[in-house]
């Protein structure tokens, strides 16, 4: 349908004007629906764009995208055209029509492999994550649409949920439940982001700034074995002021209750272990590979620093009573 109402609804017969309200009303029901954006525009206005499939809303100077509908379904996915694959990240579609039957983000499904769209250049081209095989024509290729993805204005992905529920941020083919992919750039700029905050707008000393938590939630056993197991987390060392962030890392695990404090690095760099029953066990010490301090490998080896303990204190105890 076009999106062609102009909002206004003229005087005129009955008739006449039931059937303007009508027309306006299913331009409303359907996101003034079109391939085209509406030429009448106020801030706020919805605009499903059929082109790519896309719902945008107008800010009052531009029109910016809110959400990707989803096509199909995994068991209605077959697509127009055919698929013969080479062993490449390009694909090239014959009779296809990829522009309004698939969007970045989706699985595309030929000779029983599936790839993640990265790219679509036209109807009869497109680009995915991982080659295809140089397997046979695929007569009946499928689109497994992702579940829910947002945009930006250029199409780029601003945050997927595929078809297996990993989320993507800025990524179109998140490899794991959650995947935040920073931007290309140097040094730190690249970085994918994962910011943990407080809503405390006075942070004192022992506030936490924010945790991990490591759980199996639906483990049978019970009990214990439902508690947090271990976590990570940011505590405020002293009260903030607009000098002071002085924050401590902690590092907590759990036996048989819930995790509790086993190590912390403070604000100034120095680690802490919880108490002595804690050991610290440095798996490699070969006189290449080990303790160092200063900087400076420590080459004896434990036997060789306990002998020389017991050796000391032998000697020492020979001084003292001759």
């Amino acid at each position: 349908m076009a999106n062609s109402h102009d909002y206004a609804v003229a005087n005129a017969v009955g008739s006449a004007v039931r059937a303007d309200m009508n027309l306006l009303f299913l331009e409303i029901e359907a996101s003034n629906a079109g391939d085209s954006a509406p030429t009448n525009v106020v801030a706020g206005k919805l605009w499903h764009d059929t082109t790519t499939d896309t719902l945008k809303y107008y800010t009052g100077t531009d029109w910016v995208s809110v959400a990707r509908q989803t096509k199909g379904s995994p068991n209605d996915t077959d697509i127009t055209g055919t698929i013969d694959p080479i062993a490449d990240t390009a694909v090239a579609g014959v009779g296809t029509v990829f522009t309004t039957e698939a969007k970045v983000g989706d699985k595309l499904v030929v000779t029983g492999e599936t790839r993640t769209i990265t790219v679509i250049t036209s109807d009869t081209v497109c680009a995915v994550d991982t080659a295809f095989s140089n397997n046979a024509n695929d007569l009946t290729p499928e689109i497994h649409p992702a579940a829910f993805v947002v945009t930006d204005d250029t199409g780029g992905i601003d945050l997927l949920v595929d078809t297996d529920g990993k989320v993507g941020i800025n990524c179109a083919t998140p490899t794991a439940q959650l995947d935040v992919r920073g931007p290309i750039g140097t040094g730190s700029a690249p970085a994918g982001v994962l910011r943990l905050t407080t809503a405390e707008p006075t942070v004192v000393d022992t506030d936490q700034l924010g945790r991990i938590e490591f759980v199996a939630p639906l483990e049978s056993s019970g009990t214990d074995a439902i508690l947090v197991g271990a976590s990570i987390y940011a505590e405020a060392d002293a009260t903030f002021s607009a000098t002071v962030n002085s924050t401590d890392l902690v590092f907590a695990t759990g036996d048989s209750a819930t995790a509790s404090e086993k190590m912390r690095i403070d604000s100034t760099g120095n680690v802490t272990f919880a108490d002595g029953a804690i050991d610290v066990d440095i798996a490699s010490h070969d006189g290449t590979n080990g303790l160092k301090l200063g900087g400076t490998l420590v080459t004896t080896t434990a036997a060789t620093l306990n002998n020389a303990a017991t050796t000391g204190k032998a000697i020492a105890m020979a001084i003292v009573f001759g």
